[in-house]
């Protein structure tokens, strides 16, 4: 005070000290009343700090193709193989494109596995990025923009392995390799991340250099017939005689047509004509067994969740459907929770369907192809529903893995197909449930 006895301006701010016992009762009563103010301001919703914290990605795919194309070479030919002679001799000029390549016609084993080597490189080159390039049109269709923690990239090459080469009826040479469950669980061994994008499907896979083909230029035979009184068919005049472009030949011109072609069963292809025939590693008898590789992933790794690929269908339109191996994992309680089947919608015959069976959730082509500008596969489908997931769901104190899939299930719509064999009822992710930025 002053010596008029009035508060100087000075002596307003003037407190008296709390105690260190006060201190603590008057701070643990604030913490209390805005504890009580947020519960009333947010009541269920209220989440601790842990639970908003955003999910943290592995992109495991296929990354620098090239090292994989060397690692392959060197662990299957001898020190001294020279890879460039051998190329010469195939006839192939320029290995770096699949029209280079189909020049190649192989005589040998060693020829014939070179060659499927370079095409293996070149399918999947570039392979990851692209995956990778599809998350990120994902985030920016539904949040416009791109600043998500980055994705840790970890390329799976180590993992691929050559387990032997074959031939079919007609003599196309066949690669078999195999992408080892033991070297994926290995490379994800020391990692903390929340989700993992699997747009691959470990275990046993096949691709075919098809150059041959069945000879198809068969002559044939027309014969006009009459029905009897008792319905029995009778031949009417001469048969007619065709060649394999429908002109008419004479009978001695068909025998001679028909036996050059029983001596020759098969074709060289045109070297334009010849293609790669990739067999889906969830189609056929080895289906039990890779999808078994997939979920002794999963179940490896339970602090983690997979969105994996539910595979692709195949050049003669083979379904991969892991319908009835999944079945017979679940009921030996060998299906893990954390475990997310991915696949997409295509059109087959004019009608929409799903282009595998067993997945538990599709993503709609049309999206991939006018949102994404990608062509449909289950790789980007992969990658489209874990970015869905991991912009709509945090990670928190609560159950992930059950929010997770309660997110999906949430935001899917039920579709039905009429097939020869009965219905099919799957499930797509719809897009207008979420928020997007792009309407």
């Amino acid at each position: 005070m002053d010596e008029s006895g009035k508060n100087s301006q000075a002596d307003t701010n003037v407190r008296t000290p709390l105690t260190r016992r006060e201190f603590l009762i008057v701070g643990g009563r604030t913490a209390a009343a805005l504890t009580a103010i947020a519960i009333g301001l947010q009541g269920d919703t209220l989440q601790s700090p842990e639970a908003l914290r955003e999910s943290t990605l592995i992109e495991l795919d296929i990354f620098d193709t090239s090292k994989l194309g060397e690692r392959l070479i060197k662990e299957n030919f001898p020190e001294r193989f020279s890879e460039e002679e051998s190329l010469q001799d195939l006839g192939v000029k320029d290995a770096s494109t699949y029209e280079g390549l189909k020049q190649g016609k192989p005589e040998t084993e060693d020829q014939a596995k070179l060659l499927l080597l370079r095409f293996l490189e070149l399918k999947f080159k570039d392979h990851g990025n692209n995956v990778s390039d599809v998350g990120k049109a994902t985030e920016q269709i539904l949040t416009g923009k791109v600043d998500s923690i980055p994705a840790i990239q970890i390329s799976i090459v180590e993992a691929i392995e050559i387990k032997g080469l074959t031939y079919d009826e007609l003599g196309n040479p066949i690669l078999k390799y195999y992408i080892s469950p033991d070297n994926i669980n290995a490379l994800l061994k020391n990692s903390s991340a929340d989700l993992v994008n699997m747009s691959f499907q470990p275990g046993e896979n096949e691709l075919k250099y098809v150059m041959y083909e069945m000879n198809q230029k068969l002559p044939s035979s027309e014969q006009s017939f009459i029905t009897d009184t008792k319905g029995n068919k009778i031949p009417t005049g001469e048969p007619t005689y065709y060649d394999s472009e429908r002109n008419k030949i004479t009978k001695e011109e068909y025998d001679r047509l028909y036996n050059e072609a029983e001596k020759k069963p098969k074709i060289l292809l045109d070297p334009k004509a010849r293609y790669i025939d990739y067999e889906d590693g969830y189609f056929g008898d080895r289906t039990l067994e890779n999808v078994k590789a997939l979920a002794e992933i999963a179940a490896s790794n339970p602090d983690k969740i997979f969105f994996a690929a539910g595979g692709n269908p195949t050049g003669a339109n083979e379904i991969p459907d892991i319908t009835a191996s999944r079945a017979s994992l679940e009921a030996n309680h060998l299906w893990p929770d954390n475990l997310i089947v991915v696949g997409y919608e295509y059109i087959s015959d004019w009608v929409r369907m799903p282009a595998s069976r067993g997945a538990d959730i599709y993503i709609d082509g049309d999206f991939i192809k006018d949102r994404i500008h990608k062509d449909g596969s289950s790789s980007y489908a992969t990658r489209i529903a874990l970015e869905a997931t991991r912009q709509n769901v945090k990670v928190g104190v609560e159950n992930f893995t059950k929010r997770v899939k309660d997110f999906i299930k949430g935001k899917a719509i039920n579709r039905s197909v009429g097939t020869k064999s009965g219905n099919i009822n799957y499930e797509v992710l719809d897009f207008q449930k979420l928020t997007t930025h792009e309407k």
